[in-house]
């Protein structure tokens, strides 16, 4: 950004800069963000508070104000999908990482939270035992298994 010499450019509007430099961060945009958007945030801001209008007020550049808006809306979206998903499966992995995710934690519903802390605490995440109702269930399946091999060899 240094090398854009933006305090030379004393002919050109504010508007005449972010019609140049839109582009530039858009591209930025495109590509570093297909990995990580959310890293860019503090790069945009720094572009975006680095223009200021000549009446003391902010310019922001359109392009910057699209990807955060579009963004917020497909980081809630996508998070939403997750929580939905995770609650579907009942898997105990998949609701932990949802439970420890930011953008999911605050996305989530009350009832939400407690069908996924549930799933968790039902699969025995965390406390290094099997939960006595799974316990008893694989008990029993041992003992069945165990009576229809003997029956079958004796």
């Amino acid at each position: 950004m240094w090398s854009w010499r933006l305090h030379r450019r004393t002919n050109l509007t504010e508007h005449d800069l972010a019609r140049w430099l839109n582009p530039i961060v858009a591209g930025w945009m495109n590509y570093y963000g297909r990995f990580y958007r959310s890293e860019l945030y503090p790069l945009l801001r720094r572009i975006n508070e680095g223009f200021s209008s000549s009446d003391g007020g902010d310019l922001v550049l359109p392009v910057l104000e699209d990807a955060v808006q579009s963004t917020k809306h497909a980081v809630g979206d996508l998070a939403a999908d997750t929580i939905r998903r995770a609650v579907d499966a009942h898997d105990g992995y998949a609701a932990r990482d949802v439970l420890a995710n930011d953008a999911c934690a605050f996305r989530m519903t009350d009832r939400q939270e407690r069908d996924l802390t549930g799933i968790v605490e039902a699969c025995g995440l965390g406390t290094r035992t099997i939960p006595r109702a799974r316990n008893i269930a694989f008990s029993t399946a041992l003992t069945i298994s165990e009576a229809i091999l003997t029956s079958s060899w004796g």
